[in-house]
């Protein structure tokens, strides 16, 4: 992981915000404005920080979420062969679903790390043409 810059205020404005959820609570918690929060938050190297903190969270995390899917999967596949009645269709639904999240989530680390690089402009232009 690349490490990011963050001045240490706006590092402490970026955490109360993921932990809060809101530029208001934060600004409440922190004694400033919701304008400074957002000021903040929409630079790019916090933007890149809080991004990535959020994609690593819970089952947004991709590899936590691969990991279940796949479980899921497997239960499907063992299920199907214990009771000899299963639908191909569900099963090729959760293998289109895992597909289609994976697809989803190298989109959305591509676009990370444009805007980490400061490129995001550049990722749009691309992605509509």
């Amino acid at each position: 992981m690349d490490i990011v810059n963050i001045a240490p205020e706006n590092l402490e404005i970026a955490n109360s915000y993921l932990s809060t959820g809101s530029a208001i609570k934060t600004a409440e918690q922190l004694a400033i404005t919701p304008d400074k929060v957002m000021d903040v938050i929409e630079k790019r190297e916090v933007k890149a920080y809080i991004d990535g903190v959020y994609l690593d969270q819970g089952y947004r995390n991709r590899f936590r979420l691969a990991e279940l899917l796949d479980e899921v999967i497997e239960h499907k596949i063992e299920e199907a062969r214990e009771s000899d009645v299963y639908s191909t269709k569900d099963l090729a639904d959760l293998i289109s679903l895992a597909h289609k999240m994976s697809r989803i989530l190298n989109t959305k680390i591509t676009l990370y790390s444009f805007i980490r690089r400061g490129c995001y402009s550049n990722y749009i232009s691309y992605s509509l043409s």
